[in-house]
């Protein structure tokens, strides 16, 4: 297994004993450095097994591997040095500038009390810079756009410095532009992704792997033109779908109608 891999055994989740299971067990390993996309129709488990990743919920049965270490056999700041996530919904609210954000992302790093050293004030400022944010810095989080502040969130994410960066629907809510935006910085990145989507032909673009959920259930994992099959995906989300070539660019578009 690769230094830098995720590994998940098994893994499920249920609220308690009582209840049945929301994700039922599954297995996966992604490989350092590849993007991973959970995909799936809504109540499909991608947001469940995102929280078993980034250690929010502890699993019900199974393991979850970063690095060769099971994150539930270390403390949750030493996860939290291997581990970023960026969810959904950010908050508004936040009464700092997008510099004092990104800091954030610092503090699994830091000991004790102390407020950081020159190390963590460069690492905030290339993490700014990487996202294109050094004009933003000073900004209130509040005043700034959707896509702003999802770019802040993802620089957050960065100064942590983690080897698996966990993006649950980072294009949920943009608009086209700011997808675009998104998508280009996931190509970009030199981290393990594993990332949530909605657009399947989105995530057939930009991930090496494809994990498509239904109900709870692992229904295939592979490459993207594999697991993104008509038929799969027919299956996964109640739809006909189809797939047309593009030829001007050589590439595949999957297309859908409701059942008849």
């Amino acid at each position: 297994m690769s230094a830098a891999s995720i590994s998940v055994h098994e893994v499920s989740w249920a609220p308690n004993r009582k209840n049945a299971h929301v994700l039922h067990p599954l297995s996966f390993e992604l490989a350092a450095g590849k993007t991973l996309g959970v995909v799936g129709a809504n109540g499909a488990g991608k947001s469940t097994l995102l929280r078993l990743l980034y250690r929010f919920n502890k699993p019900s049965s199974g393991s979850v591997y970063v690095r060769g270490k099971n994150i539930w056999s270390i403390s949750a700041k030493a996860t939290a040095k291997m581990v970023a996530a960026v969810l959904q919904e950010q908050p508004t609210d936040f009464a700092l500038c997008v510099r004092e954000i990104v800091k954030l992302g610092r503090t699994p790093h830091r000991i004790g009390l102390s407020s950081g050293c020159q190390q963590d004030l460069d690492i905030v400022e290339h993490s700014l810079h990487t996202l294109q944010l050094d004009g933003l810095a000073e900004r209130l989080f509040g005043t700034l756009s959707g896509g702003e502040r999802q770019r802040v969130m993802v620089a957050r994410a960065l100064a942590q410095q983690p080897s698996l960066l966990i993006l649950d629907e980072p294009t949920n809510h943009l608009d086209i532009r700011n997808q675009l935006e998104i998508l280009k910085l996931i190509e970009s990145l030199d981290l393990t992704i594993v990332t949530s989507l909605h657009d399947l032909n989105m995530a057939a673009r930009v991930c090496d792997q494809i994990l498509l959920l239904d109900r709870g259930r692992m229904l295939g994992f592979g490459p993207p033109n594999e697991i993104l099959s008509p038929g799969l995906v027919s299956q996964a989300f109640q739809v006909h779908a189809t797939r047309d070539l593009l030829l001007s660019k050589q590439q595949s578009l999957l297309t859908f109608d409701l059942h008849s």
